[in-house]
């Protein structure tokens, strides 16, 4: 539908190769001007009135349906549950243009880009994978261990209990090979402490074998899946080295927060 509506402009402009132009033909510093002249008009159309009625009625920005309270407590739960050996980072709400269709496959028309060669966060554990690779570059004989609560926001039609942005606790291990096992049990011995004496299910059935690339493990809670996790090939891709590898998992907070 993206790729006819914009067939459908470039017409209606008779520019038939528009898309082609601002995609290949112009420089990214060029492109980023040339959309912050565009956003400029626009935005100085806007009236006041306008703007409440796209706040009222723009799902990318209303306010999470849940209680921050309760999104407080679970959020105080996790940090309380990690183990030292994770290092907490407070993630940018943007990452590099790409970051979710490069490394996780994900159509970039479910992402949220910005005219300044960047995108919304719409995975933290795309924007954790980052880092992991940069510090395992800088030295390779320590695991990495990164966890981040995040806010992310992504594209594409919901339903309910899903949400346009939603709060997030992810972790990542970032290793060598061999490392798998007792990654994977910290990682799950997480999300069993997170989860305490509530009813619970956790399992190592392969999951969304398109996304990850070795052992999964979900988590549900109520027959309610709150949380996955699985090893991916981003570091390896990131640094060149195949004997890398990345655990990634998150915790779907509001996903908890409404079985509580």
């Amino acid at each position: 539908m993206a790729d006819e509506i914009a067939a459908r402009v470039a017409r209606d402009t008779g520019v038939d190769d528009l898309v082609e132009i601002l995609a290949d033909r112009i420089e990214a510093p060029d492109l980023t001007s040339l959309l912050l002249a565009v956003v400029r008009r626009r935005s100085a159309r806007r009236t006041p009135a306008q703007l409440l009625e796209r706040y009222e009625n723009d799902r990318f920005v209303r306010p999470s349906p849940i209680a921050p309270e309760a999104l407080d407590a679970i959020d105080a739960a996790a940090v309380a549950a990690l183990s030292p050996a994770f290092e907490r980072l407070e993630l940018s709400p943007v990452c590099p243009l790409g970051t979710s269709s490069v490394l996780g496959g994900i159509s970039q028309d479910r992402v949220v880009a910005t005219g300044r060669g960047t995108e919304v966060v719409s995975d933290p554990t795309n924007v954790l994978a980052f880092e992991c690779a940069l510090r395992r570059r800088a030295d390779r004989r320590a695991t990495v261990r990164l966890a981040a609560a995040h806010r992310a926001l992504r594209a594409g039609p919901t339903e309910e209990p899903f949400t346009p942005h939603f709060r997030l606790f992810t972790l990542c291990s970032a290793g060598r090979g061999g490392e798998e096992e007792a990654m994977l049990d910290e990682h799950l011995a997480f999300y069993t402490n997170i989860v305490g004496e509530t009813p619970h299910e956790i399992d190592r059935e392969p999951r969304k074998q398109a996304y990850y690339s070795g052992a999964t493990f979900g988590v549900s809670v109520k027959g309610l899946d709150v949380a996955e996790g699985g090893f991916v090939d981003w570091t390896a891709k990131l640094l060149g080295d195949a004997k890398e590898r990345l655990l990634i998992s998150g915790l779907g907070v509001e996903m908890l927060a409404r079985l509580q």
